[in-house]
């Protein structure tokens, strides 16, 4: 199961569906770049997290489609949200009520859970 609907979403009609989906790798590896700048300065290095983007990218990565995004071409998962992709997103889920993008953010990673206590032992 790669993909779930998400019906009777708070702040959205009652027959509006969100439909999120799991991560590829790509996608993990880019919510990383969207939240991490690091950088080197006088020889040390400086990493600054960026929580507001953690919080963009997790949504903007796990919906596949949503009626907050209308007119987007599905096709994208078959080559990938490119920065355009990406920030037209984002700019869409800031027009969205709090209790919507924070219902969307928890659902987008209990699907999205990320590696286990048990499963990281055994890959050390």
């Amino acid at each position: 199961m790669n993909e779930k609907e998400l019906k009777e979403v708070p702040g959205m009609e009652k027959d509006q569906i969100v439909i999120i989906r799991k991560f590829t790798y790509g996608d993990k590896c880019l919510l990383g770049d969207g939240i991490f700048d690091i950088s080197v300065d006088g020889g040390k290095q400086k990493v600054n997290i960026k929580t507001s983007n953690l919080r963009f990218y997790t949504v903007v990565l796990g919906i596949k489609s949503a009626p907050f995004f209308p007119g987007e071409n599905i096709q994208w998962e078959t080559i990938g949200l490119n920065q355009l992709h990406i920030d037209r997103r984002i700019e869409q889920l800031k027009r969205l009520q709090v209790e919507t993008g924070d219902y969307l953010f928890k659902e987008v990673n209990k699907f999205n859970p990320s590696l286990t206590d048990e499963l990281k032992k055994k890959l050390v």
